[in-house]
């Protein structure tokens, strides 16, 4: 069956003849001028980036200005012990590994969690960083725990 036309109900054909003129083309070029004149460098103040820092340095850097709190060191502790936890996590979960071989990766975790604990005790910190550090030590506890245990096995 040869279809020769277009049954059922049709709008308004758009225009398929071309515009002649350029005020297509010179509203582009003035929009585009504008945002670059807009965008220039002069215009904008970015913060220089001069490349990565260690946490040791960034410390220094803030100590003066009093933001090398025992909070932020708290923080970047929680940080490395959510760090190791994870990594743990997926060693944990790796079947081509066996318990026995990550048993230097739970004792440094161990000892990670020991130096936050310690530090919460000796600082003092805001209630709720100080209950998310309990929660902390309790669940890497209970876990080192049960690896020892040999649930893990």
């Amino acid at each position: 069956m040869k279809i020769t036309g277009i049954y059922g109900p049709q709008g308004e054909q758009p225009s398929t003849k071309l515009k002649t003129g350029n005020s297509g083309k010179d509203e582009f070029k003035k929009v585009m001028e504008k945002v670059l004149n807009d965008n220039s460098p002069g215009s904008i103040s970015s913060p220089t980036v001069t490349g990565p820092k260690t946490a040791s340095e960034i410390t220094a850097a803030l100590a003066p200005h009093g933001l090398a709190s025992p909070v932020l060191r708290a923080s970047n502790q929680i940080e490395m012990v959510l760090d190791t936890l994870d990594f743990y996590a997926h060693k944990l979960g790796d079947q081509s590994i066996k318990p026995k071989d990550i048993d230097t990766l739970v004792d440094d975790m161990m000892t990670k969690i020991s130096a936050l604990d310690e530090f919460r005790y000796k600082n003092s910190l805001p209630r709720a960083l100080d209950d998310i550090i309990s929660d902390l030590v309790a669940t890497v506890s209970s876990e080192v725990e049960k690896f020892k245990r040999g649930d893990y096995s």
